[in-house]
């Protein structure tokens, strides 16, 4: 156990520094242990540390938060891939399987609520993914687009301008490329989850999609930061299918 502690007070003497000047705010570090860099089928073994009190984090150090006790999210570099996963800890480490099929970096998150002060936390680190599918090539800009689709099911959202620090309303309309209504259904505790991130994307916002009046429409109350240009996953169930739609707004 002296040996553990030891471990980990150096841990906090190399890795508290550099993450602390990133952001001051930060409460939780995500440290791999054990993962691939090999295209394919990944196991991906962390931990969550609690930079305030310097421990390791447990499944019972966190409070479920939209039906999960702790929330994984993966995107490529280039905006494209997107996965959001919920990963299980085993008694020692935390630890999730998912598929990474292309080569890139990818910026990996963890995002989950501390039961002691009830505080959101996102934590965050990088993976590069090699011996895959050609990695997408980076764009020089985002491209901004406000309706997308999956080929099935696509999602339109309300032109209103999007200031920084300020609450915005915007209003999303689900519908179907065949024409017919979409059945949309609760995914998570909510009509729909939005995941957004700025096009560096160092910098990442979890918001949820309210129910309206009518049954393919919805209601997303979101602050953004910092002005710039965001990706935006939106996911949903539209019978019973989680369908994900990506879309990019600038916010000024």
């Amino acid at each position: 156990m002296k040996i553990y502690s030891t471990i980990l007070l150096v841990f906090f003497a190399i890795f508290s520094s550099s993450i602390m000047a990133h952001e001051e705010t930060q409460k939780v570090a995500l440290e791999p242990e054990i993962f691939s860099n090999q295209a394919g089928h990944i196991t991906y073994t962390f931990q969550l540390i609690d930079l305030e009190k310097k421990t390791l984090i447990k499944d019972s150090d966190l409070t479920i938060e939209n039906e999960k006790i702790l929330h994984f999210i993966a995107y490529d570099s280039a905006l494209k891939d997107f996965q959001h996963l919920h990963p299980t800890y085993n008694g020692k480490n935390w630890f999730i399987e998912f598929d990474l099929k292309r080569d890139g970096d990818y910026w990996i998150w963890a995002q989950g609520t501390l039961a002691r002060n009830q505080s959101e936390f996102s934590a965050s680190n990088k993976l590069s993914i090699m011996g895959g599918i050609e990695a997408y090539p980076l764009p020089t800009e985002l491209e901004l687009t406000r309706s997308g689709s999956d080929s099935v099911s696509s999602i339109s959202l309300s032109d209103s301008k999007i200031t920084a620090k300020k609450a915005a309303m915007l209003n999303l309309k689900f519908l179907r490329t065949d024409g017919t209504t979409p059945v949309i259904s609760n995914y998570l505790g909510a009509m729909a989850h939005v995941i957004a991130v700025t096009d560096d994307g160092d910098s990442i916002i979890h918001v949820h999609v309210m129910n309206s009046s009518n049954t393919n429409e919805g209601m997303l109350h979101a602050t953004f930061e910092s002005a710039g240009k965001y990706r935006l996953w939106i996911q949903f169930l539209d019978n019973n299918v989680l369908r994900v739609v990506p879309l990019a707004i600038e916010v000024f």
